[in-house]
């Protein structure tokens, strides 16, 4: 079985190499060209021309290819490219969706970035300053596929203008028609003085454009331009390199001014009047430098023994790296001079870490200059680094000095801390899930006993004696008991899922006081206990969940009743304080210490854990108690003093309630 799929597997990969066809000397390379100055373009006389162009025909002419062009819009190209009309598109920008339906090749001809351009002086200095604007941009184009989602995050209303070229996105501009067009940041900064143009202070996308064919199709073309642009890239004096500079020239300075000449003039008039204080200066000018040659190396000295890795990159090549540095790559110290940025730094982290550098070197102040990112290693693993960038200038010109810090240990520890977290969390959904669906199952047959036992006590189907009261009695209160933990245990899960929800309403205080007294009638009864329920006048409505704050008062209740001495009395004093509703069970007992207060509303406490094992309890009252309050958007505490006295006290905000009556508000916001 073996010996037959490795035949099957060698003969599939005979038939894919056999049917890609190779490019033979002389023979023609029919390549699309849209409108994308400068990378690509058909000047006003015919002539086809840009930075790809001329990279492309470097390469035929070292393959020995005929190139033939074929003008045309963005969306004809890709119709010529799947009809077979042309081998090649030389602008197309890399993306997911296209990956799976085109071949790119290995290497990309340059980086760009999709942006948004205005119109001089229109006062636009943010993405909500385009709302009710109109903006063009080309149809099926990629940059234009950028903004329309980029809009979308920021929810933007505004008209879309699609044309089929550049030169017609930018006919609304200079008619005044549109405010913006989206265009490549390459193509708006060479067209910006011509129209009028400027780059909008919003985000931009970087993206990176490559020769591409149909997948399947001219492999060989593309792993031929792939391998001459990587080695292109790698000589610094290269053609790919003077063609760069040719076609994205640095600004030069202006010629000096008239008035400066004068100045100047003026000034060596002075230094020759003062030639003689200067000669007296000279020693203690070169006393001066060298103190600074020995502060150099010392500075040398502690950049070469940090700890953190160093670099300044200059024109995007790493012109100074320290050994901390090399020894985190894995490389020589020689070897990394000289060297693209990009070529050390995750593929999926390049084009972040390359628009800041060059924020960074525009002088723009609003650049992270703090970060982190993910740097290769000579042996291709990934190594995460702290990166801290600045703005220098080495050597005379611009330069951005990064020191950085691996971070692997501090990583691995962030994903050993999720990763427990997430296992907390599951086991935490699973508890939940395990007590609501326990406690269910437990009281559908519970309602039966306590049903059963209630109507036996009623000796409607029969009288019973004195024993079988007191039994029967013993089951209907064990039951009810029992019904209350479980009830407890459905309510307390609710609560940690997020799912207890709230339903405010408007309920007289007298009625709620009295459903609460029949409640807690029998216990009342039982401990020879009296409440005392005291209402400040005026106080005729309460705002809340009805159900919810009844078992606030009813737990809160039954737990003076459990620590107050019988025959003692127990006061629900009502009153308002700042707008709230501040309601206060106070009773007569042992107190609660403060070590006792800061445990006492956590699930499962209990306040006989710290006193006596007298009474009995789930410790999920307390807890239910306080999450209701806050549910309520109200306060609750405690004061108490040891041997005397303790107060339950808790506040239900009324003019909230009163003014926003909100159907439904859960827990968890």
């Amino acid at each position: 079985m073996y010996k037959i799929c490795s035949i099957c597997i060698f003969a599939l990969l005979l038939i894919t190499i056999t049917s890609t066809p190779a490019v033979a000397t002389g023979e023609i390379v029919r390549i699309g060209i849209e409108e994308y100055a400068p990378i690509a373009y058909v000047d006003d006389n015919g002539f086809v021309k840009g930075f790809n162009v001329d990279i492309i025909e470097y390469i035929a002419r070292e393959e020995g290819w005929e190139i033939e062009y074929v003008p045309s819009t963005w969306s004809e190209c890709i119709d010529n490219l799947e009809s077979g009309e042309i081998n090649l598109i030389i602008t197309m920008i890399y993306t997911e969706e296209r990956d799976e339906k085109y071949d790119y090749a290995s290497e990309p001809f340059i980086t760009d970035w999709a942006q948004l351009f205005i119109r001089s002086n229109t006062g636009i200095h943010s993405i909500t300053d385009l709302e009710g604007t109109i903006i063009s941009g080309i149809t099926d184009d990629q940059t234009t596929t950028w903004f329309k989602e980029h809009a979308e995050r920021y929810e933007l209303e505004y008209e879309l203008i699609e044309t089929n070229s550049v030169s017609s996105s930018l006919e609304p501009i200079d008619d005044g028609t549109a405010t913006a067009v989206i265009l490549s940041r390459i193509s708006g900064n060479a067209l910006s003085k011509e129209h009028g143009i400027e780059g909008a202070p919003i985000e931009s996308l970087p993206i990176e454009i490559y020769a591409a064919t149909l997948e399947g199709n001219d492999q060989e073309i593309l792993v031929t331009i792939g391998k001459h642009l990587e080695v292109m890239k790698e000589e610094e004096d290269s053609f790919y390199y003077t063609t760069y500079d040719k076609w994205f020239p640095t600004p030069t300075a202006n010629a000096i001014p008239n008035s400066i000449i004068i100045i100047i003039a003026s000034i060596t008039t002075l230094t020759v009047i003062f030639i003689a204080v200067n000669l007296i200066l000279r020693r203690t000018i070169q006393k001066r430098a060298d103190e600074i040659n020995q502060a150099e190396e010392k500075y040398s000295v502690l950049v070469e023994e940090s700890n953190d890795g160093i670099i300044i990159v200059q024109n995007y090549l790493i012109v100074f790296a320290n050994l901390k540095f090399a020894e985190m790559l894995g490389y020589e110290k020689d070897r990394l001079i000289k060297t693209l940025l990009n070529n050390c730094i995750n593929n999926a982290l390049k084009n972040e870490v390359i628009t800041r550098y060059e924020q960074l070197i525009q002088g723009r102040s609003e650049t992270e200059q703090q970060y982190e990112t993910n740097f290769f290693s000579h042996n291709g693993e990934n190594i995460p680094v702290e990166i801290n960038s600045s703005l220098i200038h080495y050597r005379g010109n611009r330069a951005v000095m990064y020191i950085m810090r691996d971070i692997t240990k501090r990583k691995q520890q962030e994903q050993d801390l999720l990763n427990s977290r997430q296992s907390a969390e599951v086991a935490n959904h699973s508890k939940n899930t395990f007590l609501a669906s326990m406690s269910h199952d437990l009281r559908t047959p519970l309602n039966a006993i306590i049903g059963y036992s209630d109507l036996l006590l009623t000796e409607s189907v029969g009288d019973l004696n004195e024993k079988q009261i007191k039994y029967t009695n013993n089951i209907l209160i064990s039951g009810r008991l029992l019904l209350n933990i479980i009830n407890d245990i459905l309510n307390i899960s609710k609560i940690e899922a997020g799912k207890m929800q709230l339903r405010p309403s408007e309920n007289d205080i007298q009625e709620i006081l009295k459903e609460v007294n029949e409640l807690v009638k029998t216990k009342v009864q039982i401990s020879k206990n009296e409440l005392i329920f005291n209402i400040e006048n005026g106080i005729e409505k309460i705002y809340a969940d009805r159900i919810k704050i009844i078992s606030i008062l009813q737990n809160l209740v039954d737990n003076a009743i459990k620590h107050s001495p019988k025959n003692e009395k127990i006061f629900i004093n009502i009153t308002t304080k700042d707008k709230n509703l501040q309601i206060c069970v106070k009773n007569k007992g042992k107190g609660i210490t403060q070590e006792m207060q800061k445990e006492i509303f956590t699930p499962f406490v209990q306040v006989e854990k710290f006193i006596s094992k007298e009474y009995r309890g789930t410790g999920l009252g307390l807890a239910i108690v306080k999450h209701y309050v806050h549910l309520h958007n109200g306060k609750i505490w405690i004061e108490s003093v040891l041997g005397e006295e303790t107060s339950f006290i808790f506040t239900i905000p009324q003019h909230y309630f009163a003014n926003n009556m909100e159907p439904e508000r859960s827990d968890n916001g």
